[in-house]
């Protein structure tokens, strides 16, 4: 595949969401060895609201797509994890917008933003004992 397309990118998210649900108890487990054990079911709920939400969207483009998921998920994930995944979404969608596909290097801009937005938000390094 060499663009992904609006109905590409749904479908990724749904793929995800599923994934992330299906997972959901083991990521409570890791999260509970320092954590409250929550992060599997919180990051489960919060990205099947992004879904629905997005579902509920008539002719989303890109740009609305990755901005949903980021205002989704940091409305319903706690704690810090709303605010790190949402920022990684919200770096999307602006480089997203205006775009009715996503070329290699639209995904690479993203991934590259998206990494160095969460870890300047989160002043975090790779290595650190923090979700990067």
């Amino acid at each position: 595949m060499n663009e992904m397309t609006v109905e590409n990118w749904q479908a990724m998210l749904s793929a995800i969401s599923k994934r992330i649900g299906a997972q959901a108890e083991v990521l409570n487990q890791l999260d509970s060895a320092l954590g409250d054990g929550d992060h599997g079911r919180s990051v489960s709920a919060a990205f099947a609201a992004a879904v629905q939400s997005i579902e509920s969207l008539d002719q989303p483009s890109m740009s609305d797509i990755w901005m949903m998921t980021a205002r989704t998920l940091m409305n319903r994930m706690g704690g810090a994890s709303g605010a790190l995944f949402g920022t990684f979404f919200l770096k999307g969608a602006a480089i997203a917008m205006g775009k009715d596909s996503l070329s290699k290097a639209d995904m690479d801009r993203i991934l590259q933003a998206g990494l160095a937005a969460v870890k300047g938000r989160g002043k975090a390094e790779m290595g650190d004992k923090t979700m990067v």
